[in-house]
């Protein structure tokens, strides 16, 4: 009974289905983003091809309350998958898990865990410290290494598609970009 539930135990999600979905895609935002800014991005995702896709928000992001951190964001992440997984009883194989920007770490995560059906990461990053790296040089090894994605990738065995460009959009100062291109290119990438 979801009104039983205490407000900070809840998860706001944004669902948006498509009769006769086959998939349903996992969106998990970058930084600078909650659910209400995606769910443009979102819509267009579901009529573009025809799925279901629900979005999460994390902890001290829009409507969710709580101290963002990154065991806020990756219990989120996997209470919603587990509603997908338990409630919505949708099949695994079935599942496309999209990461964008900071999103890449906790899909990268339930990816590293279960065999679903695909894995699309938008603008990767190896971890927070190399993405640190790159504007604070040595003294990057002072930022406290989080999402470390370049631990996971090894496992995960479902089909991925990576997408990032080459160079920073019109010269933005972004420091989620110019690390994620490693992601890409590491020979650490598994699966058909």
């Amino acid at each position: 009974d979801p009104a039983a539930v205490p407000l900070e135990d809840c998860v706001p999600c944004l669902f948006l289905p498509y009769r006769s979905a086959r998939f349903l895609f996992f969106f998990l935002h970058g930084n600078a983003e909650d659910i209400g800014k995606c769910h443009t991005f979102c819509t267009v995702l579901r009529e573009q091809f025809q799925v279901n896709v629900l979005a999460v928000e994390y902890p001290g992001y829009g409507l969710s309350p709580g101290p963002c951190s990154e065991a806020g964001i990756l219990a989120n992440v996997f209470a919603a998958f587990q509603f997908v997984v338990q409630c919505l009883e949708w099949p695994l194989d079935s599942v496309k898990v999209f990461g964008r920007s900071l999103g890449t770490a906790p899909a990268l995560a339930i990816a590293a865990k279960y065999d679903v059906g695909g894995l699309i990461l938008v603008s990767p990053f190896l971890s927070i410290q190399s993405v640190c790296r790159e504007t604070l040089g040595v003294f990057s090894s002072l930022v406290t290494d989080r999402f470390v994605n370049f631990d996971k990738m090894p496992h995960v065995t479902s089909p991925t598609l990576i997408v990032h460009g080459k160079k920073r959009f019109l010269g933005s100062r972004d420091p989620w970009t110019p690390a994620a291109r490693d992601v890409s290119s590491s020979q650490d990438v598994r699966g058909p």
